[in-house]
């Protein structure tokens, strides 16, 4: 695959909309389709310490928002197929 090998992300544990772009291109609304329904975190610059009871600075301070997972992000590249094609989606 021309995706291959990844940058590392930006974000801890996450690829940037920025990077995704970067990554892959013209595919970017396939990736997209391809990541429908999947949990995406949200970085604000900042984690939970639960030790501490306190947020401390992530990601260098940079609020990166929404970003996907590296996992999807190398699955994606890799080709692998979730077997999603026309699965209705329903709201519980």
């Amino acid at each position: 695959m021309p995706f291959l090998p990844l940058p590392p992300p930006d974000c801890e544990g996450a690829y940037t909309e920025y990077q995704v772009v970067k990554i892959f291109g013209d595919l970017l609304p396939e990736f997209h389709r391809w990541m429908v329904g999947q949990t995406m975190p949200i970085c604000n610059g900042r984690r939970w310490d639960p030790f501490n009871q306190k947020y401390q600075q992530a990601c260098g301070g940079i609020s990166h928002g929404p970003c996907y997972y590296d996992c999807d992000v190398v699955e994606f590249a890799e080709g692998k197929d979730r077997g999603l094609e026309n699965v209705p989606v329903t709201d519980w």
